[in-house]
């Protein structure tokens, strides 16, 4: 049995090893920020789905049950955009005040939904046609901070 000279031998392929290791390392770290984003993406994409059902609904029925839950959907859409953001990807702008974009939208739907209660609570004549209108530039900000 040849057992010192196997032990001697160098062994070339341990720096192959260390190479591809990294590389997998490296790899595996990209396939998980992958499906991290597509999941969010997902989960988004169906916050989104839900809200315009409830804004549908809530456009023909302008009842305060339909508005709660049309409030509290889009809240939870903003909820997880603001605690996911930096997941998804750091691409806020930033305005000449130092403000960032998405948050600025997230402030504008917060008016919005302000705007919309008041409506919906007060039943004028011509809230319905302006409900409607409100309903769908939330959807406009909303998309636009996926954006």
């Amino acid at each position: 049995m040849d057992i010192k000279t196997t032990l001697n031998k160098p062994i070339s392929n341990t720096n192959i090893a260390r190479n591809s290791n990294t590389y997998d390392k490296v790899k595996f770290h990209e396939i998980v920020a992958k499906e991290t984003k597509k999941e969010a993406s997902g989960r988004l994409n169906d916050l989104m789905m839900a809200i315009e059902e409830q804004g549908d609904k809530l456009g023909k029925n302008q009842s305060i049950d339909n508005l709660k839950r049309y409030k509290r959907q889009v809240k939870e859409f903003m909820a997880y955009v603001k605690k996911n953001a930096v997941r998804l990807e750091n691409k806020e702008e930033f305005n000449g005040f130092g403000h960032s974009r998405s948050l600025s939208i997230l402030r504008k739907v917060d008016e919005k939904l302000v705007e919309i209660t008041d409506r919906v609570i007060k039943k004028e004549s011509d809230s319905g046609l302006r409900v409607l209108e409100l309903i769908g530039e939330v959807k406009g900000l909303l998309i636009d901070v996926l954006v």
